[in-house]
């Protein structure tokens, strides 16, 4: 669902190559031949198709994608082990796993399968309705992600929450941080800082490449959760759990609202009277159902997902 149709079909994208974010939005359509009269989103310079659908309309499907995603892991994968505090040891991950007891479940997803491809399949199908999403709301999907990420590395300050599983709330009183001053419009992404403005990335390293790919950021989001001890909590159905309670945080944000378009005949946030800090908020929570949308993907050995 996620193979790119290249712009220019002259220049194929070679078979190899790591997907980028700016040319994810051609999974929607290629507007061009569909509509010559054609609304461009202020925001992120993406085309999109008036036809294409409502906000509400995608935020449904990827209900449904979620939905569907939870039925084949409670059908189709193993279960996860115990997670709690002590029952794995802290540099626990899936793939370097090699416990007796944890063998079913490993062995499951190093080992090419139906079943396991079919959850592959709908884990890129998740991915796809959040591409699909960003691109109809106007709204820069991997800057949503990074800002996101920025923000959760100062809700989580490593010397805090280092092998803890707990809210970000049991942290406010040294962070500042609760929740209602989450905004990540005062953010500004050049290379992800931490909390006293340092680089908090090591993909922007000397040599290392810059966070434009789906892959490199899959990376960020790992080393995120590696620099915390958490890998031994990201099992495929905790963060499957996760993910759908995002996905019903991004759907409350839109349940009493209507599918009418804009004076433009698109459905771009801005111009529909959304207010700027309102769209921040489907930002956020469109960037924490792909954060773990893409955490899973790379847990379970999907390398570029975005392919």
């Amino acid at each position: 669902e996620l193979m790119m149709q290249e712009t220019d079909q002259s220049t194929p994208t070679p078979p190899n190559t790591p997907t980028t974010f700016a040319s994810l939005s051609s999974i929607i359509t290629d507007a061009k031949n569909h509509n010559n009269d054609i609304p461009q989103c202020q925001t992120t310079n993406i085309v999109t198709s008036v036809y294409v659908s409502s906000p509400r309309n995608e935020v449904l499907t990827l209900g449904a994608a979620v939905g569907n995603l939870c039925h084949q892991i409670l059908t189709l994968a193993p279960l996860d082990k115990d997670t709690t505090a002590g029952a794995l040891p802290e540099d626990y991950s899936l793939s370097s796993s090699s416990s007796t007891s944890l063998s079913s479940l490993v062995s499951f997803w190093d080992t090419p399968s139906d079943n396991r491809q079919k959850i592959y399949d709908t884990i890129a199908s998740v991915f796809a309705c959040l591409v699909k999403i960003s691109v109809v709301c106007c709204v820069d999907f991997r800057m949503s992600i990074l800002k996101k990420i920025d923000l959760n590395g100062r809700k989580y300050p490593v010397e805090l929450c280092k092998g803890k599983s707990g809210k970000y709330t049991a942290y406010s009183s040294q962070t500042g941080i609760n929740k209602t001053n989450q905004s990540t419009l005062d953010i500004d992404i050049g290379i992800p800082q931490d909390k006293d403005g340092h680089s908090s990335s090591s993909a922007h390293s000397a040599g290392e490449p810059s966070l434009d790919t789906v892959a490199a950021v899959s990376g960020f989001i790992r080393k995120f959760a590696m620099d915390r001890n958490w890998p031994r909590y990201h099992t495929p159905r905790n963060i499957t759990l996760a993910m759908l309670g995002e996905a019903g945080e991004l759907a409350e944000l839109f349940q009493w609202l209507g599918d009418q378009a804009g004076d433009d005949g698109g459905y771009g946030l801005l111009n529909t009277g959304w207010r700027e800090q309102d769209v921040d908020s489907v930002q956020q929570e469109l960037a924490d159902v792909a954060i773990y949308c893409l955490r899973l993907a790379d847990v379970v050995g999907i390398e570029d997902l975005g392919r």
